[in-house]
């Protein structure tokens, strides 16, 4: 019986750890966040002694939970991504050329290909001696700031060297997103983040 009312206390602490994203559901709104795959296989070339590759970087709409789940350090606050429309104001992709070195900070990480110089860049073929995996250096998550919500659980990898873009609308409901996350969401995520911390704490030790 005792050992049945901690498993309860315990699946009610895990419940208990709940993140609220009013803000951030609002700010996602008219909001299209670059994003960049993998996958994409581009041609490389060699600048100023420095291997870049050419990838394929679309913008994407965030999609927040309203209430998320918070436990142990890992927080669940996005479904998938879905492509930026027009009306949230994502262009089409475009080609971009990423530097392949990490350890190269003296020279640009993303260039875009309309910028590229590509008459002074040498085309060179992948082997060996060439990065095949893009750095994941740049692909550290990142907490927005302004709507406190980290940029996890995402099947793509959002970049903060390259601009968001933001609608008119969304510029107009910022300062009440802002307001929501830290008048509403960043107390209630904290009420609940205690009560459950409180509730393991007490039932730890009769697992």
């Amino acid at each position: 019986m005792i050992r049945e009312l901690c498993l309860s206390l315990f699946l009610l602490s895990l419940s208990s750890c709940l993140t609220f994203n009013t803000g951030a559901k609002l700010d996602s709104l008219g909001k299209a966040v670059p994003s960049l795959s993998e996958e994409d296989k581009g041609q490389y070339y060699r600048w100023n002694g420095v291997v870049y590759r050419e990838v394929m970087i679309s913008y994407v709409q965030l999609n927040p939970h309203l209430i998320g789940s918070c436990f142990m350090g890992y927080w669940d606050v996005n479904t998938p991504d879905t492509p930026a429309t027009e009306d949230s104001g994502g262009p089409r992709p475009q080609c971009y050329l990423v530097r392949m070195q990490a350890e190269r900070t003296d020279m640009p990480t993303f260039i875009r290909a309309a910028d590229f110089n590509y008459s002074q860049a040498q085309k060179i073929a992948p082997n060996e001696n060439i990065p095949r995996t893009i750095p994941r250096e740049y692909f550290k998550e990142r907490l927005d700031l302004l709507t406190l919500t980290p940029s996890q659980n995402s099947p793509n990898h959002h970049l903060g060297e390259i601009p968001t873009i933001r609608s008119t609308g969304n510029k107009l409901r910022l300062p009440v997103a802002v307001a929501l996350s830290y008048g509403v969401d960043a107390p209630l995520t904290a009420i609940n983040y205690a009560v459950g911390s409180i509730c393991f704490i007490i039932v730890a030790p009769f697992m």
